[in-house]
């Protein structure tokens, strides 16, 4: 009792003191806080995050899943014990609800009838139809709690991109979070047994003696690939047309969009480095058919996996996370990027990408300062597993062989570009990469093609693009200025 009077009397005692003074800007609540030592105090704001859990095997389970982590790994552990530090540092409640699917949130939040802080709905390029839709704030309006200067917490500007409009980025990514620092890139992954076993030299050779090239990947691998495989044509690489296409293009520093001397964007449908790529990938597809097989349906990595190909071109998250870092075959494998075209800034690897894991908050959120800042403390690197500097620990103990591996991984992250997938519910860059690369496939000339598929050329640069433009040459593309 003595106790609770003395509070009583110290509170009076404060409050008497704060109006003397005159001193309206410091508050009782102020006092308290720093008697909990608490910066920030929310009174126990119910904060939602809300997520589509998913089907079949990967389906989200609160009793086996935090977040995106299964709960019993390093990596879940530390995310359980990340909300539980949240939410007693500033006095927040964080509630996981799986209970609204894609379609069911674009229909409540139309109305305004859903209670949300943070969404998730898989990745970047579905926040931006949300936003396009106005039911997201721009991630740039907090930035006492999201700075977007720090890239590798929240991702460059290549990794916002597709949640991006007119400029204005919607959504961020946890690049913090073990997993998601190759964002969503497509990688070549080669089997090294195989490899050795051919004659053909570790391509990790080539990554360190920085010769990884167009030519020689054609010379030292695809030729070799094809004469020491001769009696049994073992694939060299079996993909689908468009990864195909979309990776010669971009590691060719294809740019549809750039600034002339006058800072004037300059529109090219087809500039030299697209025409090049496409050349080359089809001359390639000629020249080596026995050993690269094309796929008109998307590919899976089953060919890879059960050893029946050399290399495959898959997400990063599949080697980390996905059917090959997880394959019974326990493969001995290793990660390089696609390597660089003759018009492309050696060691940029300029990788294409779908999408990435996007994080946005929801106009219909109570208060979307407080989101902003769960956002900020759960995107922090796991201190549990070495904070910023232990991530690379992380990987070459748990994930790679090879610690050369891991450096590709966090360097292929840093130039990925985005290939415009699902914009504004249009697959324009399936259009572009797979449709064009088909048809020169079947005997349409590349002039043919370039004219046939002009207006979804133009649909994919004006619409897509062009809008985005100045934001990404300001933060990204103006390092390729020669």
């Amino acid at each position: 009792m003595k106790k609770t009077v003395s509070l009583i009397s110290l509170v009076l005692s404060m409050i008497f003191i704060l109006s003397a003074c005159g001193n309206p800007a410091y508050t009782l609540m102020d006092f308290i806080n720093e008697q909990e030592g608490l910066t920030y105090n929310y009174d126990g704001y119910e904060f939602v995050y809300l997520f589509d859990k998913g089907s079949g095997e990967d389906a989200w389970d609160k009793e086996t899943h935090t977040l995106r982590y299964k709960k019993g790994t390093i990596e879940g552990d530390a995310m359980m014990a990340r909300i539980a530090q949240i939410e007693k540092d500033i006095n927040v409640k964080i509630v996981l609800d799986p209970s609204m699917s894609y379609e069911q949130f674009q229909i409540a939040a139309s109305t305004g009838a859903v209670k949300a802080d943070m969404i998730n709905y898989g990745y970047m390029n579905a926040m931006s139809m949300f936003a396009d839709a106005g039911y997201l704030e721009p991630i740039d309006r907090f930035p006492e709690f999201i700075d977007l200067s720090d890239e590798d917490k929240y991702g460059g500007a290549n990794v916002l991109e597709p949640a991006m409009i007119d400029s204005v980025p919607y959504a961020v990514s946890p690049l913090y979070w073990p997993g998601n620092q190759a964002v969503a890139c497509f990688v070549l992954v080669y089997n090294k047994d195989l490899v050795l076993s051919n004659g053909i030299t570790d391509f990790h050779e080539f990554y360190e003696n920085k010769t990884w090239t167009w030519d020689t990947f054609e010379n030292e691998f695809l030729a070799k690939a094809k004469a020491e495989t001769s009696s049994g044509y073992l694939p060299a690489l079996e993909t689908d047309t468009r990864k195909y296409f979309d990776m010669l293009m971009y590691s060719n520093n294809t740019q549809f969009v750039k600034k002339n001397d006058a800072g004037e964007n300059i529109v090219t449908l087809y500039p030299q480095e697209f025409q090049t790529a496409y050349e080359k990938g089809l001359e390639w597809s000629k020249e080596y058919k026995e050993t690269i097989i094309l796929k008109d349906e998307l590919s899976d990595n089953k060919a890879f996996i059960s050893g029946n190909t050399i290399t495959a071109l898959c997400g990063a998250g599949d080697v980390v996370t996905g059917d090959i870092a997880y394959s019974e075959n326990q493969l001995n494998y290793g990660i390089m990027p696609f390597p660089a075209g003759p018009d492309a800034p050696y060691g940029t690897w300029a990788q294409f990408m779908e999408r990435s894991n996007g994080y946005g908050i929801p106009v219909v959120s109570q208060a979307p300062d407080i989101s902003a800042h769960v956002i900020s403390l759960l995107f922090e690197p796991f201190e549990e597993m070495g904070g910023r500097a232990g991530l690379y620990d992380y990987y070459n103990n748990f994930v790679f062989s090879d610690e050369i591996d891991t450096e590709i991984y966090f360097d292929l992250g840093k130039h990925v570009r985005y290939d415009y997938t699902f914009v504004n519910q249009n697959d324009v860059g399936r259009e572009v990469a797979f449709n064009f690369g088909n048809s020169i496939m079947n005997g349409i000339g590349i002039s043919e093609a370039m004219e046939k598929y002009q207006n979804s050329m133009v649909d994919l640069v004006h619409n897509s693009i062009v809008p985005n433009f100045d934001y990404m040459y300001e933060n990204y593309y103006y390092q390729f200025d020669n």
